[in-house]
């Protein structure tokens, strides 16, 4: 197990789990599937695995389009999902506990959800699978409760208060990591910042914007600073400005969003 984590409980518990999900068959396909190749790669990655062909997730997790075509109804969240994991390989690398852990227990709450015995059973009697808003709302907890660790983080990438951190989540699509195996190609990461927009929407964009407005003000960001995000929102509108997938409800979502952020910057002092 990588060294951060050795006799940590929590670590060796969730890891047991991994391992076991790997190769349950609880899950009806092609949920199944999912749920164990991912499971695989997270246990290889916990425990710090050598071996390159654990160390990404399989590709065609991380396309969107893949994801919603394939696990329809609930594509969207698992684009989001896996796009969440993904961030884990910097996080585990730089010892970033909390949001280790904040993200699988999170993984496996899904699986649980997706697990036969838990379906919830319609008026014959007949088990289903979870109602997608229900997936939603897991995903919504789960970005609201650690929105202040997840957009920290992103700002001190950006600000530069500290070094080495990678993301492309919660709308500042970040570049330039020091992760050069993990690049991902900016079709992708703009694909995952949408399918973001989609599950969580207009009710995490104003918890964000606290966040951002409390994290400027504490560290005393100039406006000249602010600028930066900015040209980061700037260059995400150029680069998928024309692409159809992006819903009316998308596109408020991130004009809100744009339009807030700019107001706060023009507020910061010179």
């Amino acid at each position: 197990m990588s060294e951060e984590y050795i006799g940590m409980e929590w670590s060796q518990d969730i890891l047991e789990r991994l391992q076991m999900i790997a190769y349950e068959e609880t899950v009806r396909e092609p949920f199944r599937k999912y749920f164990r190749t991912t499971a695989t790669f997270l246990s290889a990655l916990l425990m710090g695995s050598s071996d390159d062909n654990f160390l990404l997730p399989p590709y065609r997790y991380l396309d969107a389009d893949y994801l919603v075509r394939e696990l329809s109804p609930y594509g969207s969240s698992f684009s989001v999902l896996s796009m969440e994991l993904y961030r884990l390989i910097p996080a585990i690398h730089e010892g970033r506990i909390e949001h280790v852990k904040a993200t699988l227990y999170t993984f496996i709450e899904l699986y649980c959800m997706f697990e036969e015995d838990y379906l919830p059973e319609n008026k014959d009697g007949v088990r289903c699978l979870p109602d997608p808003q229900r997936v939603q709302d897991v995903l919504y907890a789960y970005a609201y409760d650690y929105s202040e660790l997840f957009l920290t983080e992103q700002l001190d990438q950006i600000f530069g208060n500290k070094k080495n951190m990678y993301s492309v989540s919660f709308l500042f699509p970040i570049e330039n990591s020091t992760f050069d195996t993990i690049q991902l190609p900016e079709e992708i990461a703009s694909g995952h910042q949408y399918d973001l927009t989609l599950v969580l929407g207009e009710r995490i964009v104003s918890r964000l914007l606290e966040e951002l407005k409390q994290y400027l003000l504490e560290n005393k960001i100039t406006k000249a600073e602010g600028e930066r995000l900015l040209v980061i929102l700037k260059r995400s509108d150029a680069l998928t400005s024309d692409q159809t997938r992006l819903t009316k409800h998308q596109k408020k979502v991130l004009l809100i969003f744009g339009k807030e952020t700019e107001r706060l910057v023009q507020e910061l002092p010179g």
